[in-house]
């Protein structure tokens, strides 16, 4: 006969009431954020999330005493949680990429002009990727993204507007 596996107790749960919240009043009360004129629900520090943020932007650069530094991100003026980390922005876009923040970072700081060889924007930089298999394929600037969205990767199509452009005008 098979014996039956044994599981040690529950332990009993505390009751929510019992776990001190510092961002509720003693009446339940949620506590406001201090900054003047705002009434919103407070994050961190006595602060709602908006003048959080403001306050973490406006720390100087490497400000150890606070929170660590700022993004590793060029251009990045955000100031991280934890010396190992990127702002929520770049974190997020790492992740919808599937990179490490490490791969990403080399990405985003490495070459700053679009990589299509017919422009040399240098701003406003995005990450181009193949949307069927993921591959990041380099750098691009935003009027070469939004084209090439645009044509929805079709090379046939853009072959058909490059002949458009080419073509001798209907109305001389």
């Amino acid at each position: 006969m098979a014996t039956l596996k044994s599981y040690p107790p529950k332990r009993k749960s505390r009751a929510y009431e019992d776990y001190p919240n510092r961002r509720t009043n003693p009446d339940g009360s949620w506590k406001v954020c201090k900054a003047e004129n705002c009434e919103l629900p407070v994050r961190c520090r006595g602060l709602c999330r908006t003048h959080y943020e403001w306050e973490l932007r406006s720390l100087p650069l490497g400000d150890a005493r606070t929170h660590g530094k700022r993004c590793p991100v060029r251009d990045c003026k955000v100031a991280c949680l934890h010396p190992a980390d990127m702002c929520g922005k770049h974190t997020r876009q790492a992740k919808g990429y599937n990179l490490s923040w490490i791969e990403f970072v080399k990405i985003k700081n490495g070459t700053q002009v679009c990589q299509n060889w017919g422009c040399e924007n240098t701003e406003r930089l995005h990450i181009d990727h193949n949307h069927n298999t993921g591959e990041i394929r380099g750098l691009l600037c935003h009027g070469c993204n939004v084209a090439l969205g645009m044509i929805q990767e079709n090379p046939r199509r853009l072959q058909g507007l490059l002949d458009w452009i080419h073509a001798p005008a209907l109305m001389d």
